[in-house]
């Protein structure tokens, strides 16, 4: 179970390390996958810097806890996903859903509970 758990968050950092690298590499692409569009310089900026800068952080402190065995690095990540996942909740209440955004919502809590679990069970391994 600590290996499957490991593995899965492991591949959960590549994932938004992948998606970091496309918004500060290609931010036109990456903003298309997200329905955003961005206006001018300063919107490919933003959209490289936040962005690419949220889901690189969040990415780096999933690898550093799969990396040097310490799980508390996870908790940092999982508050970040749960931030992104109360904002969009906030949204839904004022803007209402479209498209996939409740299935992104989903995701979002999906991956919590994942970092969560894993922190919980992988933990006693780490001291």
């Amino acid at each position: 179970m600590v290996r499957l758990l490991r593995a899965l968050v492991g591949l959960m950092a590549l994932l938004f390390i992948g998606i970091a690298l496309q918004f500060m590499l290609f931010p036109e692409t990456a903003a298309e996958r997200f329905a955003l569009v961005p206006r001018g310089i300063q919107g490919l900026n933003t959209l490289r810097g936040d962005l690419g800068g949220l889901f690189l952080g969040g990415g780096v402190l999933m690898a550093a806890g799969v990396i040097y065995r310490q799980t508390f690095w996870w908790l940092a990540a999982a508050a970040i996903v749960a931030a992104i996942a109360f904002g969009r909740v906030v949204g839904f209440v004022f803007d209402g859903w479209q498209g996939n955004s409740l299935g992104e919502a989903v995701l979002e809590l999906v991956i919590v509970i994942l970092l969560l679990t894993a922190h919980r069970v992988c933990r006693q391994t780490d001291r």
